[in-house]
């Protein structure tokens, strides 16, 4: 939260430790109060301690999107290939490419 002034920022603090005053009184929790604000400035050191682990996440994520694309690039082969001697015939018989694209995609839906 941004607070403009320094006299926004005590209201702030004296609203956050008499909210958790008044949970605390029902019993909501039982650890000792601890009500800070801190500045941009005090956290930035803070995040370096999360850039290792982004970047890990970052390339297994990678990683794992290139073993996709292979594996689609794989199956797509594996069903064109299979099917190559039907479409080397057909084109040898003079069938246009246009021809053997929509008579795959024909057989594909029904």
């Amino acid at each position: 939260m941004e607070l403009p002034t320094a006299a926004a920022a005590r209201g702030y603090k004296a609203f956050l430790y008499n909210f958790a005053v008044e949970h605390r009184l029902p019993g909501h929790f039982d650890w000792p109060l601890r009500v800070d604000l801190r500045d941009l400035r005090s956290c930035w050191p803070s995040r370096s301690r999360f850039q290792i682990p982004c970047r890990v996440m970052q390339r297994s994520g990678l990683g794992f999107l290139v073993v996709c694309l292979i594996n689609a690039a794989g199956l797509m082969l594996a069903r064109f290939s299979a099917r190559a001697g039907e479409l080397g015939v057909r084109r040898a018989l003079g069938a246009s490419r246009w021809d053997i694209c929509c008579s795959v995609s024909w057989k594909r839906q029904s």
